[in-house]
């Protein structure tokens, strides 16, 4: 029995864009797997003349991973870049990743910007001899946005 797709959405496009000075300097696009999750903190409070606590969620941030194929020198760019940011070397600049999914038919489509991310932990990883090199991290940041 053959299944419908029409309402599974697949990770169309995964792009990480580093901004300086209001312009696009860098672009990562070659995305082999990226995830995000929600940070929400249950709190529970007690009230006197209550039987049970009321229970209340609390957004923290948003935080993920991502790992991309390098395709050019842009990737060891931004990993020296963010040793020399962190070591106050350099001028902040930005780091946005805009997230794009469609359904298969390309009938819906949703785009997700995660804006002003914190990089920790950037990794150049060569598998094997014969494979290609991946640039991998972890990230979070403040506010993501839904756009369409």
């Amino acid at each position: 029995m053959a299944t419908s797709n029409a309402n599974v959405l697949f990770g169309q496009n995964v792009e990480m864009r580093i901004t300086r000075d209001s312009g696009i300097e860098q672009s990562l696009t070659d995305c082999h797997e990226f995830s995000v999750t929600d940070d929400l903190i249950l709190k529970e409070n007690g009230y006197l003349g209550e039987a049970s606590n009321r229970t209340i969620s609390i957004y923290n941030k948003t935080h993920g991973s991502l790992q991309f194929h390098i395709e050019a020198l842009d990737a060891f760019r931004l990993k020296r870049d963010l040793i020399a940011r962190a070591q106050r070397k350099i001028a902040y600049f930005k780091v946005n990743i805009i997230c794009t999914m469609v359904t298969p038919d390309s009938s819906d489509e949703v785009t997700f910007v995660f804006p002003d991310i914190q990089i920790t932990q950037p990794k150049v990883d060569v598998p094997k001899r014969d494979e290609l090199v991946n640039f991998s991290a972890e990230w979070s940041c403040d506010a993501p946005q839904l756009v369409g």
